[in-house]
């Protein structure tokens, strides 16, 4: 079997998600090729992870609507100019969210030599996480989209099995495959450990007594940076947050003024920059709590959730649908009801005088790299083509 993966963004959790996965298929015998930015194509085939490659275009947006739209339509006439060019049989999508309109009219179903699969990461489009009316409309018109997708095709692989059934019932189709998001491996000793954390609390001035909750990962407005920021005004002055990722819709300088607002900017460190995977077990060891205070339109699985479970890490995250499920069907942490400020202070004093967590192997064995190639894998022979 040959395989096209594509993705419109080369970089953050994109680059790690199309290297585990490339390798995995890799590792089952698929042949691998890729359509993606010159960032994400460099870096699998330095890894020997593919064995051809076709440069497109990152997806980038300015401030007119019609010239994104034409950035977007572009891309998928060029993607699937890129899977005629490879012969491949299966033509993956790694991220299809917010694209699923521009797939639909940018010829993605004219394709006829491969079958059209499409990761699907959020349900932004479903009414209980659209935060206004406009998105709303949005949604109705981009889950029209998905219907008209899947109807025809292209069929789904989602990060959550209850997503999964709800898209199959909602859609009246089938073609929606539940796949476990892939963890990376962490072979860190109990030395390693120590060594990550004295590093991390040495580099932002902690003492051994002060608490540590990591806010990891760009700071959209959707994953509350900011009430996390007030949260901590309500917390004993020992507990301090680092915030870790490249400043998006709430800049550094907003934070450091509601910080400064609620009284506890000394307790409020940044690292604004995208963090290197390499780097990520210095975080994740370092910090005390992995904190979410994501907000009610966070609709899809975390990947910084499944690195902290990999690495023991307490984790302290909002009861979502997609994040509850996979805390509670593994026991990884606690939850809060979401956008709860006080109740989400109450959670994180709760898991810091609670024990440490182990990880749990079935957690690990489920969302390792080789259990989400096999079920990919699978899903592609269930694709057909048109």
């Amino acid at each position: 079997m040959k395989v096209l993966l594509i993705d419109p963004v080369g970089t953050g959790h994109h680059l790690e998600y199309a290297v585990l996965l490339a390798s995995g298929l890799k590792a089952l015998g698929i042949q691998v090729c890729f359509a993606g930015p010159s960032s994400l194509l460099d870096a699998l085939t330095s890894d020997s992870m593919i064995q051809d490659g076709i440069p497109l275009d990152e997806i980038s947006f300015g401030s007119n609507y019609f010239a994104n739209e034409r950035t977007r339509f572009r891309f998928f006439q060029n993607s699937m100019t890129a899977c005629r060019k490879t012969g491949a049989e299966i033509c993956h999508f790694l991220y299809i969210d917010r694209y699923l309109t521009s797939a639909l009219y940018g010829g993605v179903l004219r394709n006829k030599t491969s079958s059209i699969y499409a990761t699907l990461h959020t349900v932004y489009f479903l009414p209980e996480f659209t935060p206004s009316r406009a998105h709303v409309l949005k949604g109705q018109v981009d889950f029209w989209s998905l219907r008209l997708l899947v109807s025809n095709g292209m069929r789904i692989m989602l990060h959550s099995e209850k997503i999964t059934s709800s898209l199959k019932i909602l859609t009246g189709q089938q073609k929606f495959d539940y796949v476990p998001y892939p963890v990376a491996e962490f072979f860190v000793t109990g030395e390693e450990r120590g060594i990550f954390r004295a590093h991390i609390r040495a580099r932002w001035g902690l003492s051994a007594g002060e608490v540590l909750l990591l806010v990891f990962g760009g700071t959209r407005h959707d994953k509350g940076a900011d009430l996390a920021i007030k949260m901590l005004s309500l917390l004993p002055s020992q507990f301090h947050i680092l915030i870790a990722g490249k400043g998006t819709f709430f800049p550094q300088a907003y934070l450091e003024e509601l910080a400064s607002y609620h009284g506890v900017l000394n307790r409020v460190h940044f690292d604004n920059r995208i963090i290197p995977e390499s780097e990520r077990p210095d975080y994740f060891c370092g910090c005390d709590i992995f904190l979410m205070p994501y907000r009610k339109n966070f609709s899809g699985q975390s990947g910084p959730l499944t690195v902290a479970a990999a690495l023991g890490t307490k984790i302290v995250s909002p009861d979502l649908p997609v994040l509850a499920e996979t805390i509670s069907n593994h026991n990884l942490g606690w939850l809060y009801p979401v956008e709860d400020v006080e109740q989400m202070a109450a959670t994180v004093l709760e898991a810091a005088n609670s024990p440490v967590l182990k990880p749990p192997q079935k957690f690990i064995t489920n969302h390792s790299t080789l259990a989400f190639s096999k079920a990919v894998a699978e899903s592609y022979s269930k694709a057909k083509n048109k």
